[in-house]
């Protein structure tokens, strides 16, 4: 036990020079950022938009070791197709370093000011966090995130992405859409482009989707939550897809499934079969027992 928790101390450590990184980032636009975020409205959803984040060559290390899709838990049904990790463990570092970075308490604070809210909390366990790759006809419906943290105790109030694939080209697509709340059309587009954060506030109109990959190659990013302090009243949501407007049979099939597993997370009292989590002492383990080079420049393996 205690050698992996000053494991993952030391990868905290290792992460602080590219946290502080980017707080110097995000505090040189802080005026500009919170004036695109904007006060809160019925109409809208609220977010805003940070390019060139990092150095070139940090986010070249990091998509040069994609993980290998094998060591991700794949997702792939008709709400949407992507692998996602949050096991440090078994990410190169030039990965870590990045995921970590986002996850301070620090990046919080400062994303806590841009939003205009009084404080944000940062989650250690990076649940339903870490990295993402998307591959060409992958895609992701709109859908609502759920609210809370694993535990319950914390509504997320806000979601950072932050997007690593080089030399991506504005035909690839995978590009971020902000659905209006009746369902009909996007209110807004925001483009996957290399090096770009989005930061997005997660409310109960905060519908959003992942339009198919069109490029060959795989789309990467990062996602991390920060929330609310503790509030014992926050109504729990689960999360909630939606089909996309020329598809009603499968909007119904949608809200059956999501009705299904409202009732068995009621009995049980959690959401249900989620392993997209880190958990520190779990992966030093298993990452102990894999092969010292886990990272490739070719993902597809």
């Amino acid at each position: 036990m205690a050698t992996t928790t000053v494991r993952a101390d030391n990868d905290l450590q290792r992460a602080l020079p590219l946290a502080q990184a980017l707080i110097t980032r995000l505090s040189a636009e802080a005026a500009r950022l919170k004036s695109d975020f904007g006060v809160e409205a019925a109409e809208r959803i609220r977010y805003c938009v940070v390019d060139d984040v990092f150095p070139a060559d940090v986010m070249e290390a990091a998509y040069s070791q994609l993980p290998r899709l094998g060591d991700m838990v794949r997702r792939a049904d008709l709400r949407e197709r992507k692998y996602v990790s949050a096991n440090i463990g078994s990410l190169n570092t030039n990965i870590s370093d990045i995921v970590l970075a986002f996850s301070q308490q620090k990046v919080a604070d400062v994303v806590a000011k841009i939003m205009g809210v009084r404080s944000l909390e940062a989650d250690p366990t990076l649940y339903n966090g870490g990295i993402t790759v998307m591959l060409p006809g992958d895609f992701m419906c709109p859908h609502l995130d759920n609210s809370h943290d694993q535990a319950r105790k914390r509504r997320r109030a806000v979601v950072l992405l932050y997007y690593f694939s080089p030399s991506w080209q504005p035909d690839y697509e995978g590009t971020l859409e902000l659905w209006r709340p009746d369902q009909k059309a996007p209110m807004s587009r925001v483009p996957f482009k290399s090096n770009r954060l989005v930061i997005m506030e997660t409310t109960e109109r905060s519908w959003h989707a992942i339009t198919p990959i069109l490029g060959p190659n795989p789309r990467a990013s990062v996602t991390t939550y920060f929330y609310e302090p503790p509030n014992p009243e926050a109504r729990v949501r689960l999360t909630r897809f939606r089909s996309w407007p020329d598809e009603p049979v499968r909007g119904l099939l949608f809200d059956a499934q999501f009705c299904l597993r409202s009732v068995a997370a009621r009995i049980i009292g959690r959401s249900v079969g989620n392993r997209h989590v880190y958990r520190p002492n779990a992966d030093a383990r298993s990452a102990a027992l894999q092969p010292t080079s886990v990272g490739t420049a070719n993902p597809h393996s």
